[in-house]
């Protein structure tokens, strides 16, 4: 595993960060009182596992009406969703393409057709996109011959 860039930074700001001590909403789940909410989680988002989309999603429609709250699994897509599920037939991902819906029908409707779009991951490193994010990250193009 690697870090993009701002890991030795925030670990710099961490010994000058005023601690606290945790009040009665530390980690607590949050009530949205009946609002709609859209939660979209990729089920390799390393950052948000799954099972915890899944407990927050169970606790807002314990604490609320459960037609508010829609949650939709995103297949193959890592954190950030919405902007991280890249499709075959348009340069819209997904999560960005079913938010859109989501808005565009006054929050109560979300248009999924594009998860049977998602693009695979390109394990192999074939595709130019993979070539070039290798390149940025690893200086070579080829993912596997480093």
């Amino acid at each position: 595993m690697f870090s993009a860039g701002g890991s030795v930074t925030n670990r710099f700001y961490y010994d000058f960060w005023d601690r606290y001590e945790p009040d009665e909403y530390a980690n607590g789940f949050f009530k949205v009182n009946g609002l709609p909410v859209l939660m979209m989680n990729g089920n390799l988002d390393p950052q948000t596992p799954l099972y915890l989309g899944t407990e927050v999603h169970r606790h807002l429609v314990a604490g609320t009406s459960p037609t508010s709250v829609t949650f939709e699994l995103v297949d193959l897509a890592v954190h950030c969703t919405m902007a991280n599920s890249p499709v075959d037939n348009s340069d819209v991902p997904c999560g960005l393409q079913m938010m859109l819906s989501w808005l565009g029908s006054g929050l109560q409707a979300v248009n999924t057709t594009c998860l049977a779009h998602l693009l695979p991951v390109d394990w192999e490193g074939t595709t130019p996109d993979t070539q070039d994010l290798s390149t940025e990250m690893f200086g070579v193009p080829d993912l596997w011959q480093l």
